[in-house]
């Protein structure tokens, strides 16, 4: 049943991802590691399914049952098998000023800037979307060029992003959503027009140059990597999971939350 064995593994990083499933339930049982999250698990199983409906509807020669994946519930399973076995996840909690600062900072120094914006400019853009407007790394990390947009208003140009789920490798809450992602004026100073124009130069097709191997997941790599860095005993981390002590923690994700706060407990909703 795949979905216990979806359960039943631990979490993959990129130390061990040519590991099979079997491979990670097997490093679970030994080392007692923890399971997936469920906010992690519930994502895994939303691309599933978005895949499942993608084909059923534009690879039909294939004539799958477009309703099967409706049974496909590994979020329920695990959810059930961690309250059985008392286990908690611990708390995604938002970055506080200093830390944000101190990311900064450390990461983007002058010299690593420029290395980033040569080499990986989606290490310095997805970050700033996260920050400015609360995004995820997987909406603006999946963003095909055609679903960058610009509207005149009163003679001034608004660029946004439209995300609407139209390509495979995309995936929203279901086919008919849709989400206007701003593009800050901050991004524009700091020059995001010019790399899209060179990717429409380039005739490329998403937003980033996405891995072969790991899509979108790649991109985090690089967040994942200097956080547990910079701050080693609040980041999500294998180590930190097997002491068992960590009851929240921080990723990029975090910025969400720093976002939420920004807005509610300011009033800036409307």
């Amino acid at each position: 049943d795949f979905e216990v064995l979806m359960c039943e593994a631990t979490v993959k990083n990129k130390s061990i991802s040519d590991n099979t499933l079997w491979d990670m339930i097997d490093l679970r049982y030994t080392f007692g590691d923890s399971r997936y999250a469920v906010s992690t698990m519930s994502a895994y199983q939303d691309s599933i399914h978005s895949f499942w409906l993608w084909i059923a509807k534009f690879r039909k020669d294939m004539k799958i049952d477009r309703d099967i994946i409706d049974v496909f519930k590994p979020t329920k399973l695990l959810r059930s098998l961690k309250e059985d076995n008392d286990e908690e996840d611990p708390d995604l909690r938002a970055f506080t000023y200093e830390e944000i600062n101190y990311f900064i900072q450390n990461t983007y120094t002058r010299i690593e800037l420029k290395k980033i914006l040569i080499s990986s400019p989606y290490n310095f853009y997805i970050f700033l979307f996260a920050l400015l407007i609360g995004c995820r790394l997987r909406e603006t990390g999946l963003a095909a060029m055609n679903d960058i947009k610009v509207q005149e208003v009163d003679g001034v140009n608004h660029y946004y992003i439209y995300l609407n789920a139209n390509q495979p490798y995309q995936n929203l809450k279901n086919a008919n959503a849709y989400r206007n992602m701003p593009i800050p004026d901050l991004l524009i100073e700091l020059g995001f027009l010019n790399y899209v124009h060179k990717r429409h130069k380039f005739n490329a097709e998403t937003l980033y140059q996405l891995s072969p191997k790991s899509g979108a997941e790649g991109f985090g790599s690089f967040y994942k990597r200097h956080i547990a860095k910079l701050f080693p005993n609040n980041a999500d981390t294998r180590e930190n999971r097997r002491l068992g002590e960590m009851k929240t923690f921080v990723q990029l994700r975090s910025l969400r939350k720093n976002f939420s706060t920004f807005l509610f407990n300011e009033n800036r909703t409307s």
